[in-house]
């Protein structure tokens, strides 16, 4: 096996808010896996006994999954580090409005949508959406239209 030359990294402290005692509290008491998967990787890497590839080992996880919770735990203590965030409100918005969705879902389940166009025109009609063919596609693709 080859040895390596290089330095490793130097270790940074990890409990740089002073909220330790607060990690093996909420730790016996947390309901959500993912929360305690997250206290179990800051506790292990808090006992300083375990290299990160073995706390990531242990807790189920990538090496740069633990890497990213220890930052969190860092910079913004254990609720950032318990906070689930949401994805919602990421990416594109969509063009169609949600009544739109919902009207074109029904009509897919109805089986009543025959050419693209047509759909098309109905809902720059109904809704006063105007959406270009390869949307329309998109969505009736999405809720699984079978087109003639």
């Amino acid at each position: 096996m080859p040895v390596s030359l290089e330095m490793p990294r130097k270790l940074t402290k990890l409990d740089v808010l002073g909220q330790a005692d607060q990690v093996y509290k909420r730790l016996k008491n947390e309901p959500s896996d993912l929360i305690r998967q997250r206290l179990l990787a800051v506790k292990l890497g808090l006992e300083g006994e375990h290299l990160l590839d073995e706390i990531a080992e242990k807790v189920g996880r990538s090496r740069s999954t633990i890497r990213t919770w220890f930052g969190l735990f860092r910079s913004e203590g254990i609720e950032g580090l318990c906070r689930l965030r949401s994805y919602e409100g990421m990416g594109r918005v969509s063009q169609i409005p949600e009544e739109a969705r919902k009207a074109i879902r029904k009509k897919v389940m109805k089986g009543d949508i025959r050419r693209i166009e047509d759909f098309r025109q109905s809902l720059i009609k109904k809704f006063g959406v105007e959406i270009s063919y390869e949307a329309v596609k998109y969505w009736l693709r999405k809720f699984r239209a079978e087109l003639g």
